[in-house]
């Protein structure tokens, strides 16, 4: 039989099932390819598993944000083991300070429509820097805070904490850098928690050599698997739980500080 009359014959079978409902031996869709389940006109079965991501997750920062990306892409599901139904855009500004912060978010929400959960880590390379004290950086970032919330109402926005350094650009005492640090840390995360957002801490990273690269400032592979592993606990905590701190509570610290 001509492949043109096969055609018209099994268009003329579906038109009639379709009309009169019956039908009897094997399906027209079973004739046609289609699966015996799958009926003509009817929704589909959804209960077998799709993969379909409904929560868009950004996560902003400076190089460590790089790292931890790479990180990230090196597992089987680069979208923080989440990959089922969340979907992340990373984005990383080698030594990006708070200057940079809002024009990076701007530039996103051109091509992009606002997240369910946006985590910020920057202000490491602010600390100690010309005309930059701790409260000046704590301003700016409630200020810009103040006007995303304002655009972006539905939008989680989350305070990343800034990580201890072994060493640092701008500051040659360490203690006093690590006092301006956990200073910044404990106000923007007090202050997002306050106005619907939330906090990641990282107590296990100390300054424990093992955490950390070769230029005391960037994180070690090590290093950088926590980091992933906590945001990725941390996203599924802010998605899916009221919680507004992740971790809930502090690490034991496995590596003392030497």
């Amino acid at each position: 039989m001509p492949k043109r009359k096969q055609q018209e014959e099994l268009c003329q079978q579906v038109q009639r099932k379709r009309t009169s409902g019956q039908g009897g031996g094997d399906s027209v869709q079973e004739q046609a390819g289609v699966p015996s389940d799958l009926t003509v006109g009817a929704p589909l079965n959804l209960s077998s598993p799709v993969k379909v991501k409904t929560h868009n997750v950004w996560i902003i920062g400076d190089s460590l944000i790089r790292g931890a990306q790479q990180a990230a892409y090196l597992r089987p599901d680069e979208d923080l083991g989440l990959g089922n139904f969340v979907n992340v855009l990373w984005e990383s500004v080698s030594g990006m300070k708070i200057c940079d912060l809002y024009d990076t978010v701007q530039y996103l929400l051109t091509f992009n429509p606002p997240p369910e959960v946006l985590i910020i880590h920057c202000g490491g390379n602010d600390l100690g820097s010309s005309g930059m004290t701790t409260l000046k950086l704590t301003w700016m970032v409630k200020n810009m805070l103040s006007e995303w919330l304002g655009m972006m109402p539905n939008t989680k926005f989350v305070w990343c904490q800034i990580l201890p350094r072994r060493s640092w650009r701008y500051i040659p005492d360490y203690v006093i850098a690590n006092k301006m640090r956990a200073r910044v840390n404990s106000c923007l995360g007090t202050y997002f928690i306050k106005h619907g957002g939330a906090y990641i801490k990282f107590p296990e990273i100390n300054q424990d050599p093992i955490y950390f690269s070769s230029d005391d400032c960037h994180l070690s592979s090590f290093g950088y698997d926590i980091m992933v592993n906590i945001f990725s606990g941390a996203v599924y905590t802010f998605l899916f739980t009221s919680e507004q701190v992740f971790p809930k509570t502090d690490m034991i610290q496995l590596h003392p500080v030497h």
